[in-house]
């Protein structure tokens, strides 16, 4: 396993990075267990999905965990961190907020390749003809909701390269498509546990002297992942006979301890 890389950058400086796929695995298993990432990032699986989503944008660990999403299996981000992503490539060549009102947001671009800029504009009228004005951030913040939408879509127009088919998820464009169905649930069924298997723990059971004994040994029976659960009720048929059998059976007395 490589050592940690330190990355360097304008907004990278001394951040410790993964060199490679297991590193970055157990820095996710680190990172979920310290209860300090978005409610939405509770696995290590989901945290090391949004950290290889960032690394092929250039961003760091923590950079990534912050501020992509995995909405309906697409990886989303903000429009300013789409942005900013965009003003930091060497290909742009400015990027620049035209007009922004509550009916009209306009931003224009230019690539470094092209010989014009690009503008482009999103109203409101745009926004309720896409069933999405009525939702509450449109309601309460039009202005900043239209930037938003002007701005990510100017950026996958003119730098598909750079956002590699990101998403915005301030603007809600996810909503505007139909909502991925889910998948058939994957039910892994218990292997059956062989007889003599069962015959050994119905044994163990039975020469159970203590009903403390016998709890020690019911804790173990519950971890074997073996059981499939008719083997488990089996069992546990047995386990409530010996147990009893165990207390109908008198405390046994010290020697010289009166009646």
């Amino acid at each position: 396993m490589g050592d940690m890389v330190v990355r360097e950058g304008p907004s990278a400086a001394l951040a410790f990075e993964p060199a490679d796929v297991s590193q970055a695995v157990k820095l996710a298993q680190i990172l979920v267990a310290s209860r300090l990432l978005p409610r939405a990032i509770a696995t290590p699986e989901a945290a090391f999905a949004v950290i290889m989503s960032g690394r092929e944008l250039g961003l760091t660990v923590m950079q990534s965990l912050r501020s992509i999403h995995i909405i309906e299996g697409k990886p989303t981000m903000s429009a300013d961190l789409m942005v900013a992503l965009v003003k930091r490539s060497s290909v742009c060549r400015y990027f620049s907020l035209v007009e922004s009102t509550a009916e009209r947001a306009t931003y224009e671009t230019q690539r470094r390749d092209d010989p014009a800029p690009t503008r482009l504009s999103f109203s409101l009228d745009e926004a309720r003809a896409a069933g999405v004005a009525s939702k509450d951030n449109w309601k309460k913040f039009p202005a900043a909701m239209l930037r938003a939408r002007a701005a990510s879509a100017l950026v996958r127009a003119v730098y598909p390269d750079v956002l590699l088919g990101v998403y915005d998820s301030d603007s809600g464009e996810l909503d505007d498509a139909p909502p991925a169905p889910a998948p058939a649930p994957h039910v892994v069924e218990a292997e059956p546990v062989g007889a003599t298997i069962l015959a050994a723990y119905e044994a163990r059971i039975a020469e159970c002297s203590t009903v403390t004994e016998l709890g020690n040994l019911a804790f173990e029976i519950k971890q074997d992942r073996r059981l499939a659960p008719s083997d488990a009720a089996s069992l546990r048929e047995v386990f409530r006979a010996r147990k009893s059998a165990l207390e109908s059976v008198p405390a046994m007395r010290e020697p010289g301890e009166e009646g």
